[in-house]
C-alpha cells in the first residue's frame, strides 16, 4: 500500500489461505499493540475471471502507466511501471516492446527516452535515469508507446508532466 505521494505505507507478502492472512493480521496486532478496524466488506470473488466477448478490434491493445511522480532530482532513477493487454484485456503481450517518449512540440517530432520489453504477464518496468529534456523549461513530458504488430495494433498512454529538479548548493 502506498500513500499519495509514492511513500511505502504497508507491504505484506501474499497469502494462500484467509486463515494465513488472518494470522498475519494477528501477529501485526500483538506486535504493535494496535487497535485495527476491519473494514472490509462481503463480497463474492469469482473462481475464474470471465472475459467479454472479443470485440469487432480483436487487435486492440490497451496500454497504462501508473502515474510517475510529479517531480524528481536531476540524475535520480525514474521506474515507469504499466501493462499491456490484448483483446479486451483479457490476454496478456509478452516480450513487446514499449517506449518511454517525451513529447516534443516542435516539428522535430518525440524523443524516444528509454525502452524495454513487457514480462509474460503484460507488465513493463522500464528505468530511466533523470535529465532534462528541452533547454527551455525544466520539465519532461511522458508517455509509453506500444507500436504494434500485425497482429495488434499500436497504442500508447496519456501524458504526464515530470519536473525535474537541479538544485545548485552553495558554499557557505
Amino acid at each position: 500500500m502506498s500513500a499519495p505521494n509514492r511513500e511505502i505505507i504497508a507491504a505484506s507478502e501474499a497469502y494462500e489461505t484467509k486463515q494465513g492472512c488472518m494470522n498475519g493480521i494477528e501477529a501485526v496486532k500483538n506486535s504493535c499493540n494496535a487497535k485495527i478496524d476491519d473494514l472490509t466488506t462481503s463480497q463474492t470473488i469469482a473462481s475464474e475471471r470471465v472475459c467479454p466477448e472479443p470485440t469487432d478490434d480483436a487487435g486492440a491493445t490497451p496500454l497504462e502507466m501508473s502515474c510517475p511522480p510529479a517531480s524528481v532530482d536531476l540524475n535520480s532513477i525514474v521506474t515507469f511501471v504499466g501493462k499491456l493487454m490484448a483483446n479486451d484485456a483479457c490476454k496478456a503481450l509478452g516480450n513487446a516492446e514499449i517506449g518511454i517518449y517525451e513529447k516534443d512540440r516542435s516539428f522535430m517530432g518525440d524523443d524516444l527516452l528509454v525502452s524495454g520489453k513487457t514480462s509474460k504477464d503484460g507488465a513493463f518496468k522500464i528505468d530511466w535515469k533523470a535529465k532534462q529534456q528541452d533547454w527551455w523549461d525544466d520539465s519532461v513530458e511522458v508517455y509509453a508507446k506500444f507500436d504494434g504488430t500485425e497482429k495488434y495494433s499500436p497504442s500508447q498512454t496519456s501524458v504526464f508532466k515530470i519536473r525535474v529538479l537541479f538544485y545548485l548548493r552553495k558554499n557557505l
